[in-house]
């Protein structure tokens, strides 16, 4: 078969008369295939004659590698992909502030710390004795940052950890909060949220009882409440988690620390209060995804990505200490 044409190959096994015993045929044929790697390697002549030819150059010859056929194989697509994802950008709308300046941009960027920073948390806190234990306990009152919903407050109503395919452990949250769906009859929502979208455990704490969760009538009211919260647009004051999980952890500290300077920063954003933070929010977003998808494109496009290229670039340095080259000349 060719390599990159035919699906299917013939092979022919020339055995004249000493014919293989059936178990050597099976494995032959319906064995282990054996991993086929690239064995291409630059040379330093290989290098010094290529640089000489003027329509041919050596990333030419890397991306003609056994090691690049499935990354120009998925050349084309990702080009198509490039030019709609740049077609994509083109056609989201300008953010209009009614405060002036839009400030949006930097409060997504001081959110996506805190996110970052609630990761390196998490990832203290499950191995810690007690965990969340009661800072996070049915009633407790936080500020989420969540794609449902950006900026507000919702009711923790029960807390859990789960294994990632890598073992890891991660804090889901089962949260009460305001219903975001205009289809919806229902007034309230119960959503499972991650810890690293909680933006702040307040003090505030709403009498639960056992078996709430599951009483419509006390969820409706309780919702009532967190909507008030969330209309008043008032800072609830924050618990102080390190005194109250009694934390010795400096990294734990400092990094709990280091996110309530980021969430102060936010709160004297115009952005925090505005009506307008979440569709503001999604225009951010989605355009954040978009720009790194691009980014990501023209990387894979690009030489830069070629699995040879940094013993090409290595090596290069080597010819131009050696004044074989003169590096200034090749751009």
């Amino acid at each position: 078969g060719r390599r990159g044409l035919d699906k299917v190959g013939t092979v022919i096994i020339a055995c004249f008369n000493q014919v293989p015993e059936a178990s050597v045929l099976s494995r032959m044929i319906i064995g282990e295939v054996q991993q086929l790697s690239s064995k291409f390697r630059l040379t330093y002549n290989m290098i010094l004659n290529l640089l000489r030819v003027p329509d041919f150059t050596v990333e030419d010859m890397i991306k003609m590698s056994f090691g690049e056929i499935h990354s120009q194989k998925e050349a084309p697509e990702q080009e198509i992909a490039l030019q709609r994802a740049q077609a994509l950008l083109t056609d989201i709308e300008d953010i209009q502030c009614i405060m002036g300046e839009p400030d949006i941009e930097n409060y997504y960027r001081l959110m996506a710390e805190i996110k970052l920073i609630n990761c390196n948390l998490e990832s203290s806190l499950v191995v810690m004795p007690k965990g969340l234990g009661a800072a996070v306990s049915p009633g407790r009152i936080l500020h989420i940052s969540h794609k449902c919903k950006y900026n507000g407050y919702v009711m923790v109503l029960d807390q859990n950890s789960r294994s990632d395919s890598r073992g890891s452990k991660h804090i889901n949250i089962s949260v009460l909060m305001e219903q975001q769906s205009a289809f919806d009859s229902s007034p309230y929502s119960i959503i499972s949220i991650p810890f690293t979208s909680v933006m702040t455990i307040t003090s505030t704490k709403l009498k639960v009882s056992h078996g709430d969760a599951s009483n419509k009538a006390v969820l409706v009211g309780l919702v009532a409440q967190i909507k008030l919260m969330n209309e008043q647009k008032q800072e609830l004051p924050p618990m102080n988690v390190i005194k109250d999980l009694k934390v010795n952890d400096l990294t734990f500290v400092d990094g709990y620390k280091k996110k309530e300077g980021l969430w102060l920063q936010m709160n004297q954003s115009k952005c925090h209060n505005c009506s307008k933070l979440n569709q503001h929010h999604s225009i951010v977003d989605k355009r954040v995804g978009l720009h790194t998808l691009v980014a990501d494109l023209k990387y894979a496009l690009s030489n830069q990505s070629l699995y040879l290229m940094p013993h090409f670039e290595q090596r290069l340095d080597i010819l131009a200490q050696l004044d074989y080259i003169d590096k200034s000349k090749l751009a």
